[in-house]
């Protein structure tokens, strides 16, 4: 497998697009949409390109970013016939939804004028950025699921689709109706990605890989396998809505048209679609498969179309329509079979083509007429004869009727479940054809509503066509659909390549206009009449279906489960949220007592030989380090509590350099004192002394729990260092031989950035998300309370104390960048540096209070975090760039005639990252904890 290459590439840029979405629209207002459509249109014309280099060469295009190969997780691309279809359906539709947005939002594209009329045009101006953001990355998550060929990645872009689904459903977030459907639509289908991740792990386990191609070669068996199998199912049957989990897709066309036509045509349905595809062709021999598929497919075909057809809204009728579909392609690609394989692929092309097309000319009527009612729409055919035939010629694709894509798709569908003549097929036949009748009723109400049968109103409110951008997307999609019935050979070998690598074998069917006389024909025929009958006969359908109510709704019951779970979980966390301190830290380590040591003593012991100690100076230390922790428990003072905990680290440190390990003492020390720079400033909000009746805890069981853990963690240690086998030697050992290798001395620095690196961004990101949180609560509080706690110890300044600190300000700094530098090769490093620098900006805090610290670091904590952040993960990038793992080292040496030889390498920029985070931390609990007025004496 290739590194890197142009399918990442264009992934990338969708993400980038986004990010670039806010200042786009800020500078062109809704014409931005343009902007953000070359994304997908760029990935839709490399797909163009790769289709006809897999014609030629006959080898599906490879290429694999390496995130965690130890992990088996890495983003590996492989584009097969189907991928490629896929993936041009993607980016295709995608490109012209965004076109077809620039008209939709219409509005906010002069310049405002007046303060009332500036806010208005923001806030409309941040929704279209919002919008267009988040259709650019659905694009790219899509493209994702369908390109990738590892498991994991596949679960990363899955789910990507659900959070991005969830924020486009819910884009008038002023509308509970609109959070619901949002919230309901997310939580069935996250819900599914769990099972369908479990499937994976399962499958992954018994095949010994996790790529989707070695697997669906090789496919395993076994009773786990059929467990796996049916949990991936699950996860399929969420995502594209399939019966029983079908009631969150019609809710979601609360979304605006734009989201609905995408996530309908192209995007989170089809990803169900996707996979029950692949899976199907290995798989479809298990025993519960295709009685599974059938039963589900034919459910919710017949279940949507039956819905679809009392909708008053042509919105909420193709919301139910595409759940109709969606069951159809259930049937037919998830069978297995070669016939059914090829009539779903091309029932695949032909859905995404005019599912679309109808929910953009729906939308357009909408915006031009005012209304999307079928009893309310006139005949749109005087002032909107585009979208009047586009809607039209949709709708009887959709129907089947000749000689549209819809039609050959439908007929060829009819054929091979004829051709298989079983039991089974033939009552999932008889299910397709009423189900398609159905589907050719409600096609007729919306060309009747269109035509304005129902309602036989004026004209004189259409506003017309609308602009080229409104109306070309459709009318693009419908040309296809139409030269593809005509001309079926046009579409006839992609169909085909498709449907070969999904099942395995070549399928005899053949994409024509006129097989000849024959059942299918028939079929065809019998659908359409009894279709066109059904919609004859609308008033008595109409109250048969208002006297049939369906007793058990999804929807309901989905609600049931959703309150009976929060309620049960408010009786839980009653009980074990209780608001005391003391009793959590009791569960806490009473947990971390007893389990470890069930586990431990079941184990055996090993034989355990025991020093006191090395040095006497450690047993000095040590007895003065443990007289300042008992202290600590018997003072009553706060801050005398506080400075006997802070003795008691500083007793550490000198352990710690008595042990030859001057690194970790100068962190214990620099996070001791900053440590206790954070007591006070919280302190200051505090009585001055414990109260008496802190806890409801006697004071002897919470003694006997702490002298319990406290002996548990050192025999733990004692034991787990005597457990290594003889003959072993330590990991640690490996480290220290290697470190001159990774270009460093300092074997500690060159363990936290080099051989543990993803451990050291791990505890960056979490200090990151620390000291956000600490932000924003303390910025809530500030809300609720107005002005803030005010300390209860105002700040003082000291001339002497500022000038002596000012001093010291631009030494530490100084220091900080030093040991930031040298700290590969000596004690120091991103951390210890950050820490010194924390320290210098501490003492400003102090002598100076806050104003003068916003003078000396006017950047919000926000940046420091952020900019660390992205530099670490920027550093570990660029080892993905050169083909390696993600934050594996890269090393560039110059040499420059005025200062020598240079050497720049990414772990120093990865340094550079955690020294802003850490700095960013420090900043963060000064000025979220510090708030305090300065007075001169």
């Amino acid at each position: 497998m290739n590194g890197p290459g142009v399918v990442l590439a264009l992934l990338a840029i969708h993400a980038l697009a986004a990010i670039a979405a806010g200042p786009l629209f800020r500078q062109f207002g809704r014409r931005a949409f343009l902007a953000l459509a070359l994304a997908p249109l760029a990935l839709f014309s490399w797909t163009l390109f790769a289709a006809v280099r897999l014609a030629d060469t006959g080898i599906p295009h490879t290429e694999a970013l390496r995130w965690a190969p130890k992990l088996h997780f890495e983003v590996a691309i492989r584009l097969d016939w189907f991928s490629l279809l896929m993936l041009g359906i993607v980016s295709g539709i995608g490109t012209l939804v965004l076109v077809y947005s620039v008209a939709y939002f219409k509005g906010a594209a002069r310049t405002p004028q007046g303060q009332a009329d500036s806010e208005v045009w923001t806030r409309e101006l941040q929704r279209k950025a919002r919008i267009g953001r988040l259709l650019v990355l659905f694009a790219g998550s899509m493209a994702g699921v369908v390109a990738s060929d590892n498991l994991l990645a596949i679960f990363m872009f899955w789910e990507f689709t659900s959070v991005i689904s969830y924020l486009l459903i819910g884009t008038e977030d002023h509308s509970p109706s609109a959070r619901a459907a949002a919230l309901r639509a997310y939580i069935t289908t996250a819900a599914g990605g769990l099972a369908m991740l479990a499937g994976f792990v399962i499958l992954a386990q018994a095949t010994g890989s996790w790529s989707l191609t070695e697997m669906l070669s090789n496919p395993p068996a076994g009773r786990g396998v059929n467990v796996a199998l049916g949990l991936v199912l699950l996860g399929a049957f969420t995502k594209s809505a399939q019966f029983p989990f079908h009631f969150w897709l019609a809710p979601a066309m609360a979304a605006p048209t734009p989201v609905s036509a995408y996530l309908h045509s192209a995007t989170m349905v089809k990803a169900g679609i996707f996979l029950i595809a692949r899976f199907s062709g290995p798989f479809s021999d298990v025993a519960f498969w295709r009685p599974l598929i059938l039963v589900v497919g034919t459910t919710t075909m017949l279940l949507g179309a039956w819905r679809a057809l009392s909708q008053q809204d042509l919105k909420v009728l193709l919301a139910h329509g595409t759940v109709s579909q969606l069951g159809f392609m259930v049937i037919l690609l998830g069978y297995g079979n070669a016939e059914t394989t090829y009539a779903g692929v091309a029932l695949l092309i032909g859905h995404s083509l005019f599912k679309a097309t109808l929910f953009m000319a729906v939308g357009t009527v909408d915006l031009r007429a005012g209304t999307r009612n079928v009893n309310e729409l006139c005949n749109l055919w005087p002032k909107m004869p585009v979208t009047a035939v586009v809607t039209i010629l949709a709708a009887a694709s959709m129907a089947g009727v000749p000689p549209l894509l819809g039609f050959i798709a439908k007929e060829s569908a009819l054929g091979s479940l004829v051709d298989i003549g079983s039991t089974a097929t033939t009552l999932a036949l008889v299910g397709v054809v009423a189900g398609s009748v159905l589907t050719a009723a409600y096609s007729a109400r919306i060309v009747a509503g269109i035509l304005g049968v129902y309602s036989g109103g004026e004209t004189s409110t259409v506003k017309g066509e609308g602009s080229l951008a409104l109306v070309s997307p459709g009318v693009v999609l419908t040309a296809i659909t139409v030269v593809a019935g005509v001309a079926p050979m046009v579409i006839a070998p992609l169909v085909g390549r498709a449907s070969d690598v999904l099942s395995g074998m070549h399928a005899k069917s053949h994409l024509q206009l006129w097989h000849g006389f024959g059942l299918p024909l028939g079929l065809s025929v019998l659908i359409l009449a009894s279709g066109a009958a059904l919609w004859m006969a609308r008033t008595r359908v109409s109250e048969i279906q208002s006297s049939v109510q369906i007793p058990v709704s999804g929807a309901r019951m989905f609600d049931v489960s959703i309150r009976q779970l929060l309620r049960g979980s408010d009786l839980f966390i009653g009980r074990l949220q209780t608001g005391s301190l003391p009793f959590y830290l009791m569960v806490i380590l009473v947990t971390a007592l007893v389990v470890p040591t069930v586990a431990w003593l079941g184990g055996g012991l090993p034989p355990l030989s025991l020093e006191l100690f090395d040095d006497p100076a450690q047993l000095v230390v040590a007895t003065l380090t443990a007289i300042t922790a008992l202290s600590a428990v018997a003072v009553r003072h706060r801050l005398g509590a506080v400075l006997c905990v802070g003795a008691t680290g500083y007793g550490v440190a000198v352990m710690f350099m008595l042990g030859g390990a001057p690194d970790l003492a100068l962190t214990q020390i620099l996070v001791e004192t900053l440590s206790l720079v954070v007591f006070v400033l919280v302190l200051r909000h505090l009585p001055k002394d414990f109260a008496t009746n802190q806890t409801a805890f006697p004071i002897l069981p919470r003694a006997v729990v702490s002298v319990a853990v406290g002996i548990a963690a050192a025999l733990f240690t004692l034991y787990a260092y005597a457990a290594r086998p003889d003959g072993l030697k330590p990991v640690s050992d490996d480290y220290i031989s290697a470190s001159p290798t990774a270009g460093g001395h300092n074997i500690v620095n060159v363990i936290l950035v080099e051989f543990r690196a993803f451990d050291t961004f791990g505890e960056i990101s979490v200090l990151t998300v620390a000291a956000l949180g600490i932000l924003g609560l303390v910025r809530a509080v500030k809300r609720e309370r107005g002005d803030g706690i005010e300390p209860t110890t105002p700040l003082r300044s000291s001339f002497i104390l500022d000038s002596a600190v000012h001093a010291l300000f631009q030494t530490l700094l100084v220091v900080s960048v030093i040991l930031l530098l040298g700290g590969h090769d000596k004690p120091g490093g991103g951390f210890i540096a950050g820490l010194v620098a924390g320290s210098a900006f501490v003492l400003i805090y102090i002598a100076g209070g806050e104003r003068d610290l916003r003078r000396r670091e006017p950047l919000a904590a926000e940046v420091f975090l952020g900019v660390g952040l992205i530099t670490s993960f920027t550093a570990g990038a660029i080892g993905w760039i050169g083909g390696g793992v993600f934050l594996e080292a890269k090393v560039w040496k110059a040499h420059l005639s005025l200062i020598g030889q240079l050497k720049l390498s990414t772990p120093l920029f990865f340094e550079i990252g955690v020294f802003l985070v850490v700095l960013g931390v420090i900043t963060a609990v000064l000025r979220s904890l510090g708030r305090e007025e300065v007075y001169e004496i």
